[in-house]
């Protein structure tokens, strides 16, 4: 497992939406989280024009992508609360898991811009592994509400049901090669008189 390309697609392992931790430099050093959206081969993230990170990528087209499970340092990164003591050529990096050097570039301006990534080369500092995706974490939270279908009261399942449609329209836009899972527990609702 030693070309780039092969650790991307264990890292991003199918089209869906990961969340990452990105480093850029240009105005000034930045880690901050992002979404990064798998599409076949390509990568690529919604960036707001009012965010350093945009205003970084505009300058230095180049970025990291650290790829980090640890919930904690997503929020230190979005807190701007993480001290930015590492770098790869001039672009702030987490020393954990592996991160992922890029050239950064968009095709037009907007806001939000889409910004791809073309990941050259990559720095392990720990174990390989599959880059966050929400997605999972929403499946397992779903999984534990319709589990409970069957106990609780008409009343409290209706409570329920806008948290259960907004996990599942999360899990089909993040793990979109997952839809029969959804389709799945739709289909088990349906026959429980319960539809979303």
């Amino acid at each position: 497992m030693d070309s780039v390309k092969n650790i991307i697609n264990f890292v991003f392992p199918y089209d869906g939406i990961y969340e990452v931790i990105l480093g850029s430099n240009g105005i000034k050093p930045n880690l901050a989280p992002i979404g990064i959206i798998k599409e076949g081969n390509i990568l690529k993230s919604k960036v707001y024009k009012d965010t350093l990170t945009f205003s970084n990528l505009i300058k230095f087209q180049k970025c990291s992508l650290n790829i980090i499970t640890d919930s904690k340092v997503f929020f230190e990164a979005f807190f701007n609360e993480l001290k930015i003591e590492d770098y790869i050529n001039n672009i702030p990096i987490i020393p954990e898991g592996v991160v992922f050097l890029a050239n950064c570039y968009y095709k037009k301006l907007e806001n939000p811009t889409y910004f791809f990534y073309d990941l050259i080369d990559y720095k392990k500092y720990g174990e390989f592994y599959h880059a966050f995706n929400r997605g999972n974490s929403m499946l397992i939270d779903l999984l534990i509400h319709v589990s409970r279908l069957d106990i609780y009261s008409k009343e409290d399942i209706e409570k329920y049901l806008p948290i259960i449609k907004y996990e599942i329209d999360i899990i089909r836009k993040t793990m979109p090669n997952d839809i029969k899972i959804i389709e799945k527990i739709k289909e088990l609702m349906l026959q429980k008189g319960l539809k979303i």
